[in-house]
């Protein structure tokens, strides 16, 4: 029996483009073109049926059929290459080879919070900390370079938090810093100065 098809032409948006389809997808087209919608649903998990379903099957899809070989030379590419952009995919390829389920459905959580006014703390702590691992980097490994101050206009410019809740999150990471020295030089000695002759 021939499966009903449409006419020959562009797939329907979120669709496999034909450049990768292969002639393994019969679930996609037949010879006379690109199988209907509703026809290729019919293989795609109900709760799927959807653009990101959809593409999230195909992705699957992909990734079973991808020899040991293709993954094995990815994944020294990525590793190989050191960047950020890699280091985030080969995270994403590693679990997607172990099945984690767990691992995506955190990283829905994830994008959540990226998002939420309360993972503004978390993201200056994750900044103070690689800060401090940045003193390491130098020719004097861990030592002090900079105040609390200038520490804050580097991990959190802008940031309308107030130095003190700053100076705590310092002590809590135990993050070297210079003191600001007392006297003339001092712009509290100054600050101080002007008050007393009021």
């Amino acid at each position: 029996m021939e499966m009903a098809s449409v006419e020959q032409g562009p797939p329907p948006p979120g669709w496999p483009t034909p450049k990768f389809v292969t002639l393994m997808d019969r679930t996609y087209e037949d010879r006379n073109g690109w199988l209907m919608k509703d026809e290729w649903d019919k293989t795609v998990p109900r709760r799927l049926r959807n653009e990101n379903g959809r593409t999230a099957w195909v992705t699957l899809s992909y990734w079973r059929r991808a020899s040991e070989r293709e993954k094995r030379n990815l994944e020294e590419r990525l590793r190989k290459s050191g960047d950020d952009a890699s280091r985030a995919l080969y995270n994403l390829l590693k679990h997607l080879e172990r099945e984690n389920g767990e691992f995506f459905s955190k990283l829905e959580i994830a994008f959540q919070e990226e998002k939420c006014s309360c993972s503004t703390f978390e993201k200056m702590k994750e900044e103070l900390i690689l800060y401090r691992a940045s003193l390491n980097w130098s020719r004097t490994p861990g030592q002090k370079r900079h105040t609390i101050a200038e520490i804050k206009q580097i991990v959190a410019p802008g940031s309308s938090i107030k130095l003190a809740v700053f100076r705590n999150m310092i002590r809590e990471f135990d993050v070297p810093y210079l003191k600001v020295k007392r006297g003339k030089g001092s712009p509290n000695y100054r600050l101080a100065a002007a008050g007393a002759h009021q």
